[in-house]
């Protein structure tokens, strides 16, 4: 602001003195003194936004923040898989020797009594059994009647459904008791316990076991079916043939005693 005075003064006093200066030598009588800096201006206005600059490079990972509280419990998962069985513990010591009951004898001879009763129970039902059509073998074996006649499929059944089986003869003496039962039955012919449904021509037992003792009827003729006469029967001459399952016989069934 100052300069600016000063400038406006010079150029005055230079204007008056100009129609002198042709006629003098000498330099002007006004010079120019510079003067001390102006005030500072007013800020001028924003500028226009610039450009979005390019991404920066990125920066070094900082350091793992602490351990945050522990969240919510959540639901129960499912029941797991039943681990393995632990090992034997170590045995505990010998407990202490109880009291002994008074009432032992009493309760001792009490059964012994039930004993004898359950036997004669049993022993009156086996006569019963015996006497209602039924023989034994070497009192081991019961064969007992029953009026029924039925397929060989269905007069095994039966005899399951009691605790037994169809006869399954193991030798002569059995046959010949039940050779006895047969002439009893009014067709005098019965199943045997014996057939070859699982392989042709190999006879078994109901349990699978191939039968040894054999009393085909007549020697070298029987069994002659194949596959068309998978079950045997014994007749009223105690022989025995092959004939077809779905035939109907009395049904007789095998029962052991233990």
């Amino acid at each position: 602001m100052i300069l600016s005075v000063n400038l406006i003064i010079c150029a005055a006093i230079l204007a008056l003195l100009l129609p002198y200066q042709a006629l003098s030598d000498s330099q002007p009588m006004c010079s120019v003194i510079q003067g001390l800096p102006g005030l500072n201006g007013r800020d001028g206005a924003n500028g226009q936004k610039g450009e979005i600059g390019s991404p920066g490079q990125t920066g070094v990972k900082g350091e793992q923040g602490s351990i945050g509280a522990p969240g919510k419990v959540g639901p129960a998962g499912p029941k797991g898989y039943q681990g393995y069985k632990g090992d034997t513990g170590v045995k505990g010591d010998k407990g202490e020797k109880g009291d002994q009951d008074i009432t032992t004898p009493e309760k001792i001879a009490t059964l012994e009594n039930k004993i004898t009763s359950l036997e004669t129970s049993l022993s009156m039902l086996k006569n019963i059994v015996l006497f209602q059509m039924a023989q034994t073998a070497n009192g081991k074996k019961m064969y007992t009647v029953t009026w029924r006649e039925e397929n060989y499929a269905k007069a095994q059944a039966i005899c399951e459904t009691y605790g037994g089986t169809l006869p399954s003869i193991r030798n002569s003496e059995e046959n010949s008791i039940l050779h006895t039962v047969v002439k009893m039955v009014p067709h005098r012919k019965i199943f045997l316990g014996i057939n070859d449904i699982k392989t042709e021509g190999t006879f078994m037992y109901q349990d699978g076991e191939v039968i040894k003792y054999k009393n085909w009827e007549p020697q070298g003729k029987e069994p002659n079916g194949g596959r068309r006469e998978n079950c045997v029967e014994m007749r009223d001459h105690g022989k025995w043939i092959d004939i077809s399952c779905d035939n109907i016989n009395q049904v007789v069934c095998e029962f052991q005693f233990p």
